[in-house]
């Protein structure tokens, strides 16, 4: 499963990089570049056609994929920071933004808390319909400060670690 998921996300690279390059070629530089989900699917076919990618099962997936749990490709990120926003139902707009949308967690602060996986509580109506997907949902874990209890119970937070 972590190998098909790993060229998945391989693959989403190749499209989101291919989809930014006709659009800087459409419109030239800029800050804004328009698009549509049929845009990605196109490439998505094309780079198929080519025996680039392998197919691709959710293609909105690659819009949520670089939200919040991956970076753009190189080739997008050295033109600066962007963020793909949506403009309604398959519409999108890749917007030039001030800074990362990315929170990164810094490594000594993930040593100063301890993780615990949360089990799967997916009901078994719920996994049966899922089927293979399930696996491709983040591994999620739980982020509890150890003092939470001492400060008035505050609670703890989700977060899921990126790929």
């Amino acid at each position: 499963m972590a190998k098909r998921k790993e060229q998945t996300v391989a693959d989403y690279d190749k499209i989101i990089a291919e989809a930014f390059r006709r659009l800087r070629t459409k419109y030239g530089k800029g800050d804004q570049y328009p698009f549509e989900k049929q845009l990605l699917e196109d490439v998505a076919r094309d780079l198929l056609d080519k025996r680039v990618i392998e197919p691709i099962r959710n293609i909105p997936d690659i819009k949520y994929t670089y939200d919040a749990r991956k970076p753009f490709p190189r080739e997008i990120a050295a033109t600066g920071f962007w963020a793909i926003t949506g403009r309604g139902k398959g519409k999108y707009t890749f917007e030039r933004i001030e800074q990362d949308n990315l929170i990164r967690i810094p490594d000594d602060l993930k040593l100063k808390y301890s993780l615990t996986t949360l089990k799967d509580i997916t009901p078994p109506a719920v996994a049966a319909v899922l089927g293979d997907d399930v696996g491709d949902y983040q591994e999620t874990r739980q982020f509890e400060p150890d003092a939470r209890n001492a400060r008035g119970g505050f609670g703890s937070i989700a977060i899921a670690w990126g790929v």
